[in-house]
């Protein structure tokens, strides 16, 4: 149902608002397909893994002697054997677009059904450590078993998410318009499909095998309102934007576990114990709840400087979260300053920012001298200075970036219990090559090098799980890649 995928990296809490999800990376944006001025109608089939056959319809088209209204469906069926032995897979996916292009205004509708599903088996996750005291592994690796092993052999999951997004734009003059947005989604997932874990406990391959019977469901609903205006101050050109928008998200999750209740084989598994489904009671009363809620106003100006050699875009966001089940409210605004300068012609471009990103805070948890505490949203700040050069078919890019984004850590404070403060700090320094284009009329590339160097300053240490060198590259014979 996505004409593309914007990735947005680094902190962007002016063009996003505060992620639902703590994320210093960036954010996502998918861009819907909407009907092209002529018909379309596409079938792809796929083929994968063992026998798991797929197959995909695009139809689309625009109505009326100007074409002002169109139409664009996206249907996915696929059904087979997939991952382990045994495992099968199915899935389900609809999604309907309309949109009206009138002479000052424009509207549009997309709703989506997705459906997926999984029987007869998962892979298993496994640990050789164990739980002391309560249950230990055998303390070392053993050899793995064949890849299809279906250590869950009998389970099944169901997951099924729904959604609607409308959007109406209206020109209130030449150079100023207006936009109201809304939307919402559900999902829910239901089954024997999380929590398979095993831990290892003897060198036969002797282990205990944990299953969790789960019924975990979420509930979005969104809108946003704004207005954009062009207009001059002498010589200077503005673009200003001024936007609100609210987020609600409610998530909640019961289960029903088997926690290592039976005795299985890492080489040859034997069915599982199956606990029996959890009754759902609500999002307030589930076993894992949460719900947030956000609030934000931002503006923009992006001011362009001797004939659009020099543009300078700056904005803020202030943003507020709230925890109605932890009793939790903070705010935050957050600026941003951004230049792009253009001194030898549209080829080569030099550009600088100041930007921020917002990451829920927390309530202290027990164990902590400070114990229900409402910790301030953390702020991570990014500076980033590069270059961007137009060479023929081929877009380049040289960046070098920091971003500091604190961390909790638990401080001693005199008291019997230590407290938990946001005294960390992660600082993250790179340097990243990117490019995209065509290498010839047929062929055309797309990517990058990247190194980072990122430490714990509290500690010294270097942070887990952040890789110093990333390379990546795909080569294809066809179609341009789309620009951003």
């Amino acid at each position: 149902m996505f004409e593309r995928i914007e990735v947005l990296r680094g902190p962007n809490v002016l063009l996003s608002g505060m992620p639902p999800a703590s994320s210093v990376a960036g954010t996502v944006n998918m861009v819907t397909k909407r009907a092209l001025p002529q018909p379309i109608a596409d079938v792809t089939m796929t083929y994968a893994s063992r026998s798991y056959f797929q197959v995909h319809a695009d139809v689309g088209q625009r109505f009326g002697a100007e074409k002002r209204l169109g139409l664009r469906f996206n249907g996915v069926y696929g059904k087979g054997e997939m991952g382990a032995e045994d495992e099968k897979q199915s899935r389900r996916v609809g999604a309907l677009s309309l949109d009206y292009l009138g002479d000052r205004a424009r509207f549009s509708l997309d709703v989506y059904n997705g459906v997926n599903k999984i029987d007869n088996g998962s892979p298993g996750m496994y640990s050789f450590l164990g739980q002391p005291p309560q249950l230990t592994g055998v303390g070392y690796l053993l050899d793995p078993p064949r890849g299809d092993v279906n250590m869950f052999r009998g389970t099944h999951g169901k997951y099924d998410n729904s959604g609607i997004l409308a959007r109406a734009e209206f020109d209130f003059t030449e150079n100023w318009q207006g936009y109201v947005a809304m939307g919402g989604s559900n999902s829910v997932g239901q089954g024997l499909m999380f929590g398979t874990r095993a831990i290892v406990t003897r060198a036969d391959g002797t282990t205990r095998g944990a299953i969790y019977n789960v019924d975990t469901r979420s509930q979005r609903r969104t809108a946003e309102a704004g207005v954009i205006g062009k207009f001059d101050t002498g010589s200077v050109k503005h673009r200003l934007q001024l936007s609100a928008n609210i987020l609600t998200m409610k998530e909640g999750t019961n289960n029903n576990a088997c926690n290592y209740c039976y005795t299985t084989n890492l080489y040859n598994p034997v069915t599982p114990v199956f606990p029996s489904a959890p009754r759902w009671t609500g999002y307030e009363t589930a076993t894992v709840a949460s719900k947030y809620d956000f609030q934000s106003l931002a503006v923009a100006d992006t001011m362009s400087i001797a004939e659009d050699k020099v543009l300078l875009t700056v904005g803020g966001r202030h943003q507020t979260v709230k925890m109605p089940y932890r009793n939790y409210s903070e705010s935050r605004f957050s600026p941003m300053v951004a230049a792009v300068v253009r001194p030898w012609g549209d080829d080569i471009s030099l550009f600088g920012n100041y930007t921020e990103g917002l990451e829920p805070g927390q309530v202290v948890g027990v164990g902590y001298s400070n114990s229900g505490e409402a910790l301030a949203p953390k702020v991570s700040k990014q500076i980033e200075l590069g270059v961007k050069l137009q060479a023929g078919e081929m877009t380049h890019t040289l960046s070098a970036f920091q971003i500091k984004r604190p961390s909790f850590i638990s401080v001693s404070e005199g008291a019997r219990l230590p407290a938990l403060r946001d005294d960390g700090e992660q600082r993250l320094q790179g340097l990243e090559w990117s490019a995209y284009g065509n290498l010839s009329k047929n062929l055309s590339l797309l990517g990058g090098i990247t190194h980072i160097k990122s430490k714990q300053r509290n500690t010294g240490r270097d942070t887990y799980g952040v890789p110093e060198w990333r390379a990546r590259a795909s080569v294809w014979s066809g179609k341009r890649p789309c620009r951003a």
